[in-house]
């Protein structure tokens, strides 16, 4: 690999890896004040039910101007757990730190800037290092929050009650299956938003575990480089000597 295509690659990469860190942990911390602020813990949730079917116009439990049919709503607490969206937010962060600290450590790579050898082997050695870490964390969190989710959002809030699942449940699977009775309920007219947010942070995983490999790649492609460099270089002082 040439220098102008590994500083491309490389200035590439880091910034893509940057910036969709940093969109990915906004979007969860938006996420979690959505439902922190319109979500009460201590308050319970009343939710339709399939079973339903009067006019869902205001008419709730303990409502005294009208009565609705048994088993026509079902009392939610919600209670969240906050795995999936640590770890993400985590791989996020991480992602952003290590953009930059990749982006220090190739520009000198390109530039040449090292007072010895023995410097620039220990630069690359960092940077393969930091490349190889960031990519496994990458890859156990997107692994991790997948099978998470999925195993949380193929089933509704209501199902999950009816088969006494009662949580915790994720941000993602809290706002995704509340934005369902959205059009019921006016006062989760929010979640649609949130749903939209969480997917996409989770869904961001995947192009940023596809820069950390491509970050490895590059590490391998300038430590490759600087031992066939070192070798050429023994081998000439073996010719010199």
């Amino acid at each position: 690999m040439s220098t102008t295509i590994f500083a491309s690659v490389l200035y590439t990469s880091t910034s893509v890896l940057a910036i969709l860190s940093f969109v990915i942990a906004l979007l969860l911390v938006l996420v979690s004040l959505s439902l922190s602020s319109n979500l009460a813990v201590t308050t319970p949730l009343w939710l339709p039910t399939p079973f339903c079917s009067q006019s869902l116009s205001g008419c709730l439990p303990g409502d005294e101007t009208c009565s609705p049919l048994p088993d026509c709503y079902i009392q939610v607490d919600v209670s969240t757990t906050s795995g999936p969206t640590a770890l993400t937010i985590f791989a996020g962060v991480c992602g952003l730190l290590v953009g930059i600290a990749v982006l220090i450590a190739g520009t000198r790579l390109v530039r040449g800037e090292f007072w010895s050898e023995e410097a620039k082997h220990r630069y690359i050695r960092a940077f393969l290092s930091i490349a190889l870490v960031y990519l496994i964390i990458a890859v156990a969190v997107l692994i991790y929050v997948f099978v998470v989710e999925y195993t949380q959002t193929h089933l509704t809030i209501t199902d999950y009650y009816s088969k006494t699942l009662k949580g915790p449940f994720t941000r993602e699977a809290w706002t995704c299956g509340l934005e369902q009775y959205s059009g019921q309920l006016d006062e989760l007219h929010w979640t649609k938003a949130a749903c939209t947010q969480a997917k996409v942070a989770r869904w961001g995983l995947v192009p940023l575990t596809v820069c950390a490999l491509v970050l490895v790649g590059c590490s391998i492609s300038a430590w490759r480089r600087e031992k066939e460099e070192r070798g050429r270089d023994m081998r000439l002082n073996e010719v010199v000597a």
